[in-house]
């Protein structure tokens, strides 16, 4: 008797340990919306290659089209082309986590890729994206005064974050204006990086471009963030010397 007993113990254990481990596939519509056509296109942007591309290749799939056409195209409008597993963590505290993920910086979106269906997240239901090792908050930010929301990439984090902002433009292709000139192909290129500051309790990011508009973010300590940015040579397009000078302005 003890031994049946122990035998349908054992059993119960091994159904509940795979019940538990057992995931249900996730409904990624809760979040986004299908990719039926390849979305790194602005709408605003009518370009002829890609028209082509797109009657040329109908019976393809959107993922599929998508590698044709930037097959054809000079730089990407991703971060990284291919998808790479990541976390998701949404407004209303849903964690997602071990889901195939690309960042879209051209239009500003996360894609997902479930089941061999790509999905396009929609940006006002996410609070924070993690890609490998790296971290993306959707936020509002300023830059010269100007208001935007956004992926903001967490560079350094404490009581003040720093953060960059990624952006990329669009450039038709353009004809062959001589016979000994070549065509340039349509493009995407890397715009400069930004990077902004946030403080914990404050709902917003502030942008920088040059030494006055980041002192004017800190509050308190101007003369001696001055004096430790001539000491330590900090360069503002480098994101090492802005995280030394956030983690020195943080112990302040």
């Amino acid at each position: 008797m003890k031994k049946l007993v122990s035998i349908l113990f054992l059993c119960y254990v091994v159904l509940n340990a795979s019940a538990q481990n057992f995931e249900a596939p996730i409904d990624f519509s809760r979040f986004g919306t299908p990719i039926t056509s390849p979305i790194y296109v602005n709408r605003s942007i009518t370009n002829e290659l890609i028209r082509e591309l797109e009657r040329a290749n109908q019976s393809k799939t959107p993922e599929e089209l998508n590698e044709a056409i930037l097959n054809n195209l000079e730089g990407t409008p991703y971060m990284n082309n291919e998808f790479e597993k990541g976390e998701i963590l949404a407004v209303d505290g849903t964690h997602l986590t071990g889901t195939l993920l690309r960042y879209n910086i051209f239009n500003n979106k996360m894609e997902v890729k479930e089941n061999e269906i790509l999905y396009e997240l929609s940006n006002e239901l996410i609070q924070r994206i993690k890609i490998d090792d790296r971290i993306y908050d959707y936020l509002l930010f300023q830059i010269s005064e100007k208001e935007y929301t956004g992926y903001l990439e967490l560079i350094q984090d404490g009581k003040w974050n720093l953060y960059c902002r990624y952006t990329k433009k669009f450039r038709e292709a353009q004809p062959q204006k001589a016979q000994q000139d070549k065509p340039n192909p349509a493009s995407f290129r890397d715009l400069p990086d930004v990077y902004l500051l946030k403080k914990d309790e404050n709902s917003f990011a502030i942008g920088f471009r040059n030494k006055k508009e980041l002192l004017n973010i800190f509050p308190l300590h101007k003369e001696e963030v001055q004096n430790y940015m001539k000491n330590q040579k900090i360069k503002l397009n480098n994101p090492d010397d802005l995280k030394k000078l956030v983690n020195y302005y943080n112990s302040l």
